[in-house]
């Protein structure tokens, strides 16, 4: 910086050039201005690089986690796309035969499922002509009858020459068959996969021991530095307080995060799709969820719980090719670990709801034989069991769960005392409800015998409020719904008739079936048929997403939570690990981000 005394001096040399050189008059305002814009160019710049280091750095201290029944997404929030990882651990257990957590063992209701497959069927070939459907069948059955074995690729399996205690990720999905290890899925639509076998103390054992190998092993972080990090994990749509609990738990007080909380998945999907209004389906391994949100907070009479997805598409699939001219019927069997992984490559490049001749296929078997063959309908129809859940031989009512959570969590002590106060003033104010009923109606009060009291004249004095619209509410499902009418009804329980019309212009999906070829716009022409007249008027177009922002729909909540991340107004979110020891629940009631 120049002072008074240079500055002056500096204008009497111009002054002193101007007037040895006139023709310097217009050029030295001129180079003047020059310097000036160049100086406040370079300011810019120098300001710009600083934004960008900051913009760098923003989202590297966080690690966002969304546990799922069978993968793990994980990565650091500066991060563009997540890792993602088996969510399962491999125990060394002798004596303990190995099942399958995966494959799902379909009942066998030989009546009701093949009725379910004949609507399948017609919804599938509503569009082809029968011709056509019986060339392409027997075509498909042409060449399997002439399929055979050959030799192919033996598998990959893990080396356990070790004997490690436990194994990990993707090396746990690949140990040999008939080796000493089990494998366990800590997690299940969205909860704790606890049974008589398997005590929720192994189970929060495990979920520590899958979490830190992912941490070390995948975002190569040592067990010391964990405490220089935050973590965001995300938690079902249809939430279980005792799972955040244990999650905040987990990153905190096990893992020894510096700082934790936790957000619905359905309510970051619509973060990273930029919306404010969405019906978000996640369509997941062992679950499907409904939930509408509404300027970022999921409305709780809209959330919907389906105890079907993947797994039951798979077995689904599997049942299908029994009934085929498939030649490795009786080679396989899906309840064996390598089979079912066979059996869910084939249906994950096989699935689509387009129109579509017999496709090529091949399997390889563990001992190594590789068989191809042709499949026509069976992957288009499993995937269709989605929309008649008979199909996959979902057909009970306590398959479905409608509306918010009800869990108990014994160390919730203020949300257990603020329920039963609500419900003994339910039940106090009762006879006042039914005396308010009975003057509406236009009845006497007192016309079963009872005598007049103070009540009823104060009911007769209040002042009547102005009654809102009355809104049309569905009737409560009476049986498990299909992904269409589940979608339906989740949106008709939506408040008012504006809010219903945005969730139908924005149908965003996520989980892994979101990925199936053709699903949205299937989707998107089922619930076209489904539009009730009252709200036909006000929808320009149903809207059903996969995808927004260049993010597949698989990773859309995970995204979502990194733009949560680097929000200033996010930090009044997290919790430390003292506010935890000193606080526990109450602070995670006070600070998650959705009504408690």
């Amino acid at each position: 910086a120049m002072d008074e005394d240079d500055v002056l001096e500096e204008d009497a040399l111009e002054d002193t050039a101007m007037d040895e050189d006139p023709g310097l008059q217009p050029a030295l305002p001129a180079v003047r201005a020059e310097a000036g814009a160049a100086a406040a160019t370079a300011k810019v710049e120098e300001v710009d690089a600083e934004e960008r280091e900051k913009e760098t750095k923003r989202g590297t201290d966080v690690i966002i986690i969304q546990p799922g029944s069978r993968t793990l997404l994980l990565g650091f929030g500066s991060d563009e796309q997540p890792r993602r990882v088996p969510h399962v651990i491999a125990r060394r257990v002798v004596g303990l035969t190995d099942a399958n957590e995966f494959y799902a063992h379909v009942p066998e209701t030989a009546t009701a499922r093949q009725a379910a497959l004949e609507e399948t069927q017609r919804l599938a070939r509503r569009a082809k002509k029968p011709a056509a459907v019986q060339a392409a069948q027997s075509e498909t059955d042409a060449f399997n009858s002439a399929s055979v074995a050959h030799v192919g690729p033996s598998p990959q399996w893990t080396d356990t020459s070790a004997n490690p205690k436990a194994v990990f990720g993707d090396d746990a999905l690949h140990i040999r068959p008939g080796e000493p290890y089990r494998i366990f899925s800590p997690i299940r639509s969205g909860r704790l996969n606890i049974s008589a076998t398997y005590s929720k103390a192994v189970a929060l054992e495990d979920i520590e021991a899958i979490w830190t190998s992912a941490f070390m092993t995948v975002l190569g972080l040592s067990r010391r530095e964990f405490k220089n990090y935050r973590v965001i994990i995300l938690v079902a749509d249809h939430y279980d307080r005792t799972m955040s609990h244990i999650f905040v738990a987990m990153a905190l007080a096990r893992l020894g995060f510096a700082k934790a909380t936790v957000h619905q998945a359905s309510v970051c999907a619509t973060y990273a799709a930029c919306l404010a209004n969405a019906c978000v389906v996640h369509l997941g391994h062992s679950s499907t969820t409904v939930s509408c949100i509404d300027e970022g907070v999921s409305i709780p009479a809209s959330r919907l719980h389906l105890d079907y997805g993947g797994r039951d598409v798979v077995a689904t699939y599997w049942w299908l090719l029994q009934q085929s001219s498939f030649p490795a019927k009786n080679v396989f069997d899906p309840a064996q670990r390598h089979d079912y992984f066979a059996v869910l490559n084939l249906l994950q490049q096989q699935s689509h709801l387009q129109d579509k001749g017999p496709q090529d296929g091949a399997i390889v078997t563990a001992e190594g034989e590789r068989w191809t063959f042709k499949t026509y309908e069976e992957a288009t129809l499993a995937v269709l069991g989605l929309f008649v859940p008979g199909l996959l031989g979902v057909s009970t009512l306590g398959a479905l769960h409608v509306g918010p959570d009800q869990s108990c969590d014994p160390e919730d002590v203020i949300y257990e005392d603020n329920r039963m106060h609500a419900e003994a003033r339910d039940v106090d104010d009762e006879p006042k409800n039914r005396k308010r009923k009975q003057l509406d109606d236009g009845a006497s009060p007192d016309a079963d015998g009872d005598e007049k009291d103070g009540d009823e004249e104060e009911l007769r004095e209040e002042p009547i409020a102005p009654q809102a619209v009355a809104v049309a509410v569905p009737p409560a499902p009476t049986s498990v719904l299909g992904l269409a009418d589940a979608i339906t009804h989740s949106i008709l329980m939506c408040p008012s008739d504006s809010t219903r019309s945005r969730m139908y212009g924005a149908i965003l999906l996520t989980g892994g079936g979101s990925a199936i070829p053709g699903l949205a716009s299937f989707l998107q022409e089922r619930l076209q048929e489904r539009l009730p007249s009252s709200l036909a008027r006000s929808i320009d177009k149903i809207e059903v997403s996969a995808e927004a922002k260049e993010t597949e729909g698989q990773c859309l909540p995970w995204r979502g939570a990194c733009i949560m991340a680097i929000l200033p107004s996010a930090e009044e979110c997290f919790m430390t690990r003292r506010e935890w020891h000193e606080y526990g629940l109450r602070v995670l009631r006070e600070r998650c981000p959705f009504v408690w």
